[in-house]
């Protein structure tokens, strides 16, 4: 009976260790934001577009700054000079990020 009694404590410990073990692993990504576009993507797009796209999908850090003219004809104000999240100027589609993650965009004036 006491043989009985400890097998089933310890199954229950072996089970709610293993059911910690799943939560804290699911929790761990399901915070992160799953970039859905690359960073080339946003390069001369309209920089309010942009944010509104980073917005929806969860960032909650985003900083605008206005960058001079630019040099070319080519180059149309307010579109998107430079961006990074988290620091990296490039990232894929796929990548993982924190929504609280700084996000720099730099727009043509």
């Amino acid at each position: 009976m006491k043989k009985r009694i400890i097998k089933t404590f310890i199954l229950i410990l072996v089970i709610m260790s293993f059911v910690l073990v799943l939560t804290s692993c699911s929790s761990s990504t399901s915070s992160k934001i799953t970039m859905t576009f690359d960073s080339s993507s946003c390069l001369e797009r309209n920089y309010e577009e942009i944010k509104d796209k980073l917005e929806k999908i969860g960032f909650t850090n985003i900083k605008i700054e206005e960058q001079g003219k630019g040099i070319f004809f080519a180059r149309q104000s307010g579109n998107v000079s430079f961006i990074s999240i988290a620091g990296r100027q490039k990232w894929s589609i796929n990548d993982l990020f924190n929504p609280s993650d700084m996000v720099v965009i730099k727009y043509w004036h």
